[in-house]
C-alpha cells in the first residue's frame, strides 16, 4: 500500500452509486464513485443533511475554496492537494473515520481506481482538514 498505509477495498460504505457510470453527476454536482461525489454525499448521509457547497471542483481545489486547517477529527475532510503523499495531479479528498495523534483512518472513493475503500495509519503531514 502506499505510504505504508493498509488499503481495505469492496463494498460500497454505504454510498448510494457504487455502480455508476463515473460519467454521471450526482445531486452536489460531481461525477459518480470521485473522491468528491463521495465525500459530498458523506458529508450529507452522516452529517443530518450538511450540504457540501456545489461544483467546488477538484479535490486539490476545495481547499482555496472553503475555509480548513491542520487539525483532524472524526467526520472532517482529509484533503491531498496535487502529489502529496502520492495523490494525482487533481489532488484527493477523504472523510476521516478515527485520529491517532499523526495519523488517520478514511473512507474514500477513488484511490484505487472507481472503488470504495478504507485506508488505516495515514500520516497527517501535509494534509489539510475541512470540519
Amino acid at each position: 500500500a502506499r505510504n505504508g498505509t493498509t488499503v481495505v477495498t469492496g463494498g460500497s460504505g454505504g454510498y448510494p452509486w457504487p455502480n455508476a457510470s463515473e460519467w454521471e453527476v450526482d445531486p452536489w454536482r460531481y461525477y459518480k464513485r470521485q473522491c468528491v461525489s463521495f465525500v459530498a454525499w458523506a458529508r450529507y448521509a452522516y452529517r443530518d443533511g450538511a450540504v457540501m457547497p456545489y461544483a467546488l471542483g477538484n479535490a486539490g481545489e476545495w481547499d482555496n475554496k472553503v475555509p480548513w486547517d491542520h487539525n483532524p477529527s472524526v467526520g472532517a475532510i482529509a484533503v491531498w492537494d496535487p502529489g502529496v503523499q502520492t495523490a494525482g495531479s487533481v489532488g484527493h479528498v477523504a472523510r476521516v473515520i478515527a485520529v491517532h495523534g499523526g495519523t488517520i483512518d478514511v473512507e474514500e472513493y477513488n484511490w484505487r481506481p472507481l472503488q470504495y475503500s478504507q485506508r488505516f495509519s495515514v500520516p497527517v503531514s501535509g494534509l489539510k482538514f475541512i470540519h
